[in-house]
């Protein structure tokens, strides 16, 4: 039988010591942890299932459960204070919000789709109108990196042909290529963890935490952290050609 401090070994080991353990008590013929949610407080887990089905605080394991204002908190981070969310009532990834334009007035959109980085419909139609907008959008975050003379720019998910003065021409997804995007060949120009890093960093906004990183190539998955969902797994590949927290996409 272990003692309670190879338990918390093991524990602390399973979950990379996210939490406190007050006492080892049974109940109902059972094993308990008493344990400490930084978060959450004080709940109690049966050991079997704390540490082999890796059952933690149970609030804590229902974060895409959002509240009006974790909802807020991650749509500001996306689209900083473009928007007014006095008027949202979060219910559920699918059930339509109210926004305020601060330019164009209230309109309704699947809260998925604004933490998508979807924009005001009435804001997002203005940048249909010419090429000129988007080149002018297109250089403020990729600078004269790129030419743009062969864009036929229809909306924003058919792809443009973009000139890398590189690599040569390549096709890319508009939306992409404003949210940082860059040629394929470029992005894949990833010789050490610090580059990987930055060019993360560059393409999701610090959206994410990339302590536990250890880049050894463009497909050996890596450890990534969400700040709402906690850690995941992805290629260095798909991280730099814009995928995320697969939890967050389905908000």
């Amino acid at each position: 039988m272990k003692t309670f401090e190879e338990w918390i070994i093991i524990a602390n080991k399973t979950f990379n010591n996210k939490y406190k353990y007050n006492k080892i008590f049974k109940k109902d013929k059972y094993n308990f942890f008493e344990i400490v949610c930084e978060t959450h407080g004080i709940f109690e887990k049966k050991i079997q299932n704390h540490i082999l089905k890796q059952q933690g605080c149970s609030l804590c394991s229902k974060p895409s459960r959002l509240t009006n204002n974790l909802f807020i908190d991650k749509a500001t981070k996306i689209h900083g204070d473009k928007y007014d969310y006095t008027q949202v009532e979060y219910k559920n990834g699918n059930t339509k919000i109210k926004i305020i334009c601060k330019e164009h007035g209230i309109f309704v959109q699947l809260p998925q789709n604004h933490l998508k980085g979807q924009n005001c419909p009435i804001c997002s139609n203005r940048f249909k109108f010419t090429n000129e907008i988007f080149i002018e959008k297109a250089q403020k975050i990729h600078g004269n990196k790129y030419g743009y003379a062969e864009i036929n720019y229809i909306n924003n998910q058919t792809k443009i042909k973009i000139l890398c003065k590189e690599h040569g021409y390549f096709n890319q997804i508009p939306m992409n290529h404003l949210k940082g995007n860059q040629c394929y060949k470029c992005s894949n120009i990833v010789k050490t963890n610090d580059d990987f890093i930055a060019k993360a960093n560059i393409i999701h906004k610090n959206m994410y935490i990339y302590d536990k990183t250890n880049y050894k190539s463009a497909r050996k998955k890596v450890i990534i952290e969400c700040t709402i969902h906690g850690e995941f797994t992805q290629s260095p590949n798909d991280h730099l050609n814009g995928c995320g927290c697969q939890r967050c996409s389905i908000l």
